[in-house]
C-alpha cells in the first residue's frame, strides 16, 4: 500500500504532461529548415519611390525573415540563451520560456545581417513567440530593420509574421550556411 501511495503522485505528474527535458533548453539544438512569411499585408518597406514597387517587394522577399533560410540553434548556458547562425552569420538570442508550457518560449535577437545574394545590409530586430514540438518549431514573429544597399537606405517592417522550422538538413548538417 505504501508503494502505491508513492507511485500515485508520480503518475499524476506524468498525466498532466510534465516534460523531463523542460529544464534542458539544449533540446532545441539543431539545424532547421525555416520558412517564414508575413501573415497579412501590414508589412512595409521604405527607401523606394512609387515607381519601384517591384523592387520594394523583391527587397521584402530578400530578408531572412520572409522566405526560406537555414538556421542553426545552439544553446549556450553561459549566455542563458542561444547562438543562432543564419547564412553563416551568428547572433546571440535571448530565450524566455513560458510559465505555462516549457515548450512555448520567446526567442529574440538583433544584429547586422548581410544578404548573401545581393549584399544589402540590415540592422535588424527579430522577436518570435514559438512552440517546439520535438522536430519542429513554429509560431509568430515580428521583424524590423534599417537597410542599406548601393548607396540607398530604408526600412523593412513585418509586424506580424509566421514561421515553421523543421529540424534536419541531411548531409553537411553541421554547416552554418544555407538560404
Amino acid at each position: 500500500m505504501r508503494a502505491l501511495a508513492l507511485l500515485l503522485p508520480t503518475a499524476s505528474l506524468l498525466a498532466i504532461g510534465c516534460d523531463a527535458d523542460c529544464g534542458n533548453p539544449a533540446r532545441l539544438d539543431g539545424r532547421y529548415q525555416v520558412e517564414s512569411n508575413t501573415i497579412n499585408d501590414d508589412w512595409s518597406v521604405t527607401g523606394f519611390d512609387e515607381s519601384e514597387s517591384d523592387a520594394e517587394v523583391a527587397h521584402l522577399h530578400g530578408v531572412f525573415a520572409n522566405g526560406p533560410a537555414t538556421w542553426n540553434l545552439k544553446h549556450v548556458p553561459a549566455d542563458g540563451g542561444f547562438r543562432v547562425t543564419i547564412d553563416g552569420q551568428q547572433y546571440t538570442a535571448t530565450y524566455t520560456p513560458s510559465d505555462a508550457n516549457c515548450n512555448s518560449f520567446e526567442l529574440s535577437m538583433s544584429g547586422a545581417w548581410s544578404n548573401p545574394e545581393d549584399g544589402a545590409t540590415h540592422q535588424f530586430s527579430w522577436v518570435g513567440d514559438l512552440v517546439w514540438t520535438g522536430d519542429e518549431l513554429g509560431g509568430t514573429f515580428s521583424y524590423e530593420d534599417e537597410w542599406g544597399f548601393d548607396g540607398r537606405t530604408g526600412t523593412v517592417a513585418i509586424p506580424s509574421g509566421e514561421m515553421r522550422a523543421t529540424i534536419g538538413g541531411g548531409a553537411g548538417a553541421s554547416s552554418d550556411t544555407g538560404r
